[in-house]
């Protein structure tokens, strides 16, 4: 069997397992996506957290699992608690520059139906890429002109807003990957010993002992361009990835939560070296942030001090 690509791919991901229809879900959703990726690559590991919440789902799951290709691996826990994604990330960092390339997804944004083939290809040499999003409750939301039923804080990233605007609808239409300060964590393919770096420098005790996984996605992009100036540092590649928006992130406990990613964000802000890699990020949040594509472009254009056209 001759692969399309050379290059050997690492998928991490994180998986909570709270009742026996969801757990069924996501394993189906795993194989689905092993196959649609891997039938591509030479090598093609995955590297699996399960935090089960339920423990009488534990044997259940390790029977179901059991049938699932012999290079996804698993590592189960159990606990009812919220957790940071990257503590298990913090596992395999040395292993990481293995692998020409590693991919670091949520389990709900599939690669079945995805063109993986087209978006390793379209990436072209960038450090750092991602894909948009589409989830149908959000194409709902919009096509209903409703944004009070619309979760997603950055509309940037949500595909159905880009074939909307002349600007956007082009570079969707021919595939134009651009380059942007940060890509969101939700689907990042990272060139290996990029990963291994980056990983490495901010996954520290401190960030890694505490439940909230905010800001890397604010630190990347800056710190791919410091390591390889002469590559892009983040591509954003206009190929939609299926959101499945499986809700495994708990809101009953907001105000705790946001309270816990201001003092990760504040205490990456204060590191003399780290802090550096969030300014532009932290503006360009600024701009994007809850706002339309056609907002977004208002906001450059008067940065720029450049006048719309009519």
């Amino acid at each position: 069997h001759k692969f399309w690509f050379e290059e050997s791919l690492l998928v991490l991901m994180n998986v909570r397992v709270s009742d026996e229809g969801g757990m069924e879900r996501d394993i189906q959703w795993i194989r689905q996506d092993f196959n649609a990726a891997c039938r591509f690559h030479r090598i093609c590991d995955w590297e699996i957290n399960v935090v089960i919440a339920n423990p009488a789902l534990t044997e259940n799951f390790r029977v179901s699992s059991s049938e699932l290709p012999p290079n996804i691996h698993f590592h189960t826990t159990v606990s009812a608690e919220p957790f940071n994604k990257f503590s298990y990330v913090r596992t395999i960092v040395d292993r990481m520059d293995d692998y020409d390339l590693v991919l670091l997804k949520d389990n709900d944004l599939r690669i079945s139906g995805f063109p993986w083939r087209t978006f390793v290809e379209r990436k072209e040499n960038a450090v750092v890429s991602g894909p948009l999003r589409q989830s149908l409750r959000e194409a709902m939301a919009y096509a209903l002109n409703s944004r009070r039923m619309s979760d997603q804080k950055s509309f940037f990233h949500e595909a159905h807003n880009w074939v909307e605007k002349d600007w956007s609808a082009d570079l969707f239409a021919n595939v134009m990957p651009t380059e942007v300060p940060i890509v969101e964590m939700y689907f990042v393919l990272f060139d290996g010993a990029f990963a291994k770096y980056f990983f490495d420098r901010i996954l520290t005790p401190e960030f890694v002992d505490q439940s909230s996984d905010w800001g890397p996605d604010l630190l990347w992009c800056a710190a791919a361009k410091e390591w390889d100036d002469s590559r892009p540092g983040c591509y954003l590649v206009p190929l939609v990835s299926g959101h499945e928006d499986s809700r495994q992130i708990d809101k009953t406990r907001r105000v705790e939560f946001n309270a816990r990613g201001d003092r990760v964000l504040a205490a990456f802000r204060n590191d003399p070296h780290i802090g550096k890699w969030m300014r532009v990020s932290t503006a360009w949040h600024g701009i994007i942030h809850s706002q339309s594509l056609q907002r977004i472009k208002k906001n450059c254009l008067n940065l720029l001090g450049i006048k719309e056209k009519e």
